[in-house]
């Protein structure tokens, strides 16, 4: 079965998130080990269901008033059940087969089109021996469609079953990928004074754009009122009674107290001075590691701190609207062949001074082939780094660029369990320094280059910091198990390079 592979459902997600979001998500996944984590299991679970491949189990009655529980609490408005069309086109028409997209056959459709199925399969149990002379709804369904009801099964099961162990970045995105297409609301339902500001912060990107604001989605409470503009006109699914973009053009971000937090358009209609441009177009160009195009994407404000953001591809650039200077830079999905051989051979030593000479994670050896660099220079901390990964993100090494001195090491693997009441917990330290140091002392000598007799330590939760006046200080993690998954240093004068 190829009709949604991991990989598919990630790049399906980039295209419904704004190039904004799409990148503050990839940054946090970057950078947060319990998210790769959160993957790593859902890329288990799917390519698991994608080895089924044509043999598709029926579906048992059981299975499917479960599977219906969380289809409904979900809440994605689903109609009365449909009469499947007995006439499709499978190998054509069903589910768009490698991808879904934003006609009839999309998530909702599909959600509908399984709860048809398990409705008619409540009503008249059926098992894979029965024979009848009149098929049921729910039977034509299961055979003629197998991968759709499979797909179905897929994206309720693995995306709410395991979403009390997803960090809430991580549900939040779901919850976005989910409600794709709804719009909660159009502009005439906002305050005037909202509408207008939103106006005038597109016009700060897309000066010589006339467009047309429209929906809104809103999260108050959390993230405030998202408005999405459109050059064209939204459309009504009538199968799913609810409206679906046929475009998104530009974002607004407004919080809870009526303050544009960001603005972004597509870089077809932006209004980009040429200085900052030009600006951007210099940094890519001196980055030795950089092999892209350069093309951006799109453009974007942050009113919090006056920055102008170049989306693209294969890179995120952010600079000061008052300095005229890069402040954040930050280029992804690099390959270790692409970097520097000292960064990589850095990496792959820390790497067997962490985890042994042969690391494995679910019985499989550890290879080092991804990468990314980031940098950051002044209102911000000063960083230069470059982190090396498996391809999963499991294990990350973070090297200084400049330096090729190791920062930091994370074994994704065995991050405390999201379920875990972080208070209660480790609120009682595991450690002492003595135990502490018997524990990793030595690898933190062999990683850092730092003895930790002569230092003090302190203990918060899951943390283990030890500090010395004037010196770096050595961070671990640890997990329940009283395992240190990750150990990391503080520089003393805040400068990572």
């Amino acid at each position: 079965m190829k009709c949604l592979t991991f990989d598919q459902f990630m790049a399906y997600l980039d295209s419904e998130l704004s190039s904004t979001e799409s990148s503050a998500f990839e940054e946090h996944i970057h950078a947060c080990a319990d998210c790769r984590k959160q993957l790593a299991v859902l890329k288990q679970e799917w390519e698991a269901l994608d080895a089924l491949g044509e043999d598709v189990p029926q579906v048992s009655d059981s299975f499917t008033a479960n599977v219906m529980g969380k289809i409904a609490a979900l809440k994605l408005d689903i109609v009365e059940p449909i009469e499947p069309i007995e006439s499709i086109d499978v190998a054509e028409q069903a589910c768009s087969m490698n991808k879904l997209d934003d006609s009839d056959n999309s998530l909702g459709q599909i959600t509908t089109e399984f709860s048809s199925s398990a409705a008619s399969e409540q009503a008249l149990p059926v098992s894979v021996e029965r024979t009848e002379a009149a098929p049921s709804a729910s039977r034509r369904l299961r055979s003629k469609w197998p991968r759709r009801a499979t797909i179905a099964l897929a994206c309720v099961i693995l995306l709410t079953a395991i979403s009390a162990t997803m960090s809430d970045v991580f549900k939040s995105v779901v919850e976005v990928y989910l409600n794709k297409t709804n719009v909660e609301m159009t502009v005439e339902d906002l305050d005037p004074a909202i509408v207008r500001k939103a106006e005038e912060a597109i016009k700060m990107v897309a000066a010589n754009k006339d467009m047309k604001l429209y929906g809104v989605a809103e999260r108050t409470g959390r993230t405030g009122t998202r408005i999405v503009s459109t050059t064209r006109a939204p459309n009504l699914n009538e199968d799913l009674k609810q409206l679906a973009m046929t475009a998104r053009d530009a974002t607004v971000r407004i919080n809870n107290e009526g303050m544009v937090q960001w603005v972004s358009v597509l870089a077809e209609h932006a209004s980009i001075d040429e200085t900052y441009l030009k600006t951007m177009q210099t940094f890519l160009s001196q980055q030795a590691d950089y092999y892209g195009s350069g093309k951006v994407k799109e453009f974007g404000y942050d009113f919090d701190t006056e920055e102008y953001h170049f989306i693209g591809q294969d890179f995120k650039i952010k600079i000061n609207k008052n300095t005229g200077a890069v402040t954040d830079a930050f280029i992804p999905h690099m390959k270790v062949s692409e970097v520097d051989e000292r960064i990589v051979a850095a990496a792959k030593q820390a790497l067997k001074q962490f985890a042994g000479e042969k690391p494995k994670i679910l019985n499989m050896p550890v290879v080092l082939t991804n990468a990314r660099h980031s940098m950051q220079m002044p209102p911000y901390v000063e960083k230069d780094i470059w982190d090396v990964m498996d391809e999963m993100g499991y294990y990350v090494i973070t090297i200084g660029a400049k330096t090729g001195k190791v920062w930091s090491i994370s074994d994704g693997s065995r991050l405390p369990s999201s379920k875990t009441d972080m208070e209660k917990q480790f609120d009682k330290p595991i450690y002492t320094k003595e135990t502490a140091i018997t524990a990793i002392g030595e690898k933190v000598k062999g990683l850092f280059g730092i003895d930790l007799e002569e230092y003090e330590l302190q203990h918060k939760l899951n943390e283990y910091t030890f500090v010395k006046p004037g010196k770096p200080s050595v961070k671990g993690s640890v997990n329940e198990k009283g395992e240190f998954w990750g150990l990391e240093v503080i520089p003393e004068d805040g400068v990572w390079n």
